[in-house]
C-alpha cells in the first residue's frame, strides 16, 4: 500500500521563501544578501521580513528519483515534466545560468533606475 501524500504548512519570511524556493540554503549568505536586497527593491512587498505561509507537498525528483518531504520542488521543464530537487535545478536546468549574477545585476539596474 502506497504511503498517502501528506502536505505540510510552514511559515516563512519573504526572504526565507525566496531563498528555499530558488533552491539555496540560508547558510549561502551572498545569495541571502542578494536576495534581501532584490526583495528591499521590489514594488510589490518591499518587506523581506513579512511572513506568509506556505504549502509543501512532497514530491519525488524527476532526475535523481529521491524524494523530498521538506523542500519546495522546482519545475524540471522544459526537460521532463514533474518536479527536480533544488540540487539538479541548479545543477542540470540552470547550468551555463548564474542566478547570483542575474540577481546582481537586477539589483544594478533597479538602484539605477531608483536613484
Amino acid at each position: 500500500m502506497k504511503k498517502p501524500i501528506v502536505s505540510k504548512k510552514v511559515t516563512l519570511t519573504q526572504l526565507e521563501y525566496f531563498v528555499v524556493s530558488n533552491g539555496y540554503s540560508m547558510e549561502d549568505t551572498e545569495f541571502v544578501e542578494l536576495a534581501r536586497k532584490k526583495i528591499l527593491l521590489s514594488k510589490t512587498n518591499p518587506n523581506p521580513d513579512d511572513t506568509q505561509e506556505f504549502m509543501i507537498t512532497p514530491f519525488k525528483c524527476v532526475f535523481c528519483g529521491k524524494t523530498f518531504e521538506n523542500q519546495f520542488p522546482n519545475n524540471a521543464a522544459p526537460f521532463r515534466d514533474g518536479y527536480c530537487c533544488g540540487e539538479c535545478n541548479r545543477k542540470i536546468k540552470l547550468a551555463g545560468f548564474d542566478l547570483k549574477a542575474e540577481l546582481k545585476k537586477d539589483i544594478e539596474e533597479r538602484e539605477k533606475n531608483n536613484g
